[in-house]
């Protein structure tokens, strides 16, 4: 069985890149709806008519929340687990070359 390291290499980096990509922006997003919802409690009852028309009722903006929040943690085990595989691959890797070098000596003290 050949086993395309580069593809392999490239195909992990892409994913671990774009899982970065994706938690970063999660976290931008969870801070602004973090933000969000302070200003909306802090207008109280009185501001509660003008920022629900934004859109903005507390009640939705911490269903929102949870909702990044629980995308930036399922991005983060994502990330992490690319990170594993990553070094998994590493390993298996060093273990190839070690075998390599190995049937290398074992060749050249036939010869």
């Amino acid at each position: 069985m050949v086993v395309d390291v580069a593809g392999e290499i490239a195909s992990l980096r892409a994913l671990l890149y774009s899982a970065v990509q994706d938690r970063e922006a999660a976290q931008r997003q969870t801070a602004e709806l973090w933000r969000e919802l302070e200003r909306v409690r802090s207008t109280g009852a009185g501001g509660a008519s003008s920022s629900q028309g934004a859109g903005g009722s507390p009640s939705l903006l911490e269903a929102q929340l949870a909702g990044a929040v629980l995308r930036e943690m399922d991005l983060r085990l994502t990330t992490e687990h690319a990170m594993d595989l990553q070094g998994q691959r590493d390993q298996l890797q060093g273990q190839r070359d070690q075998l390599q070098g190995e049937i290398q000596t074992t060749q050249s003290e036939r010869d």
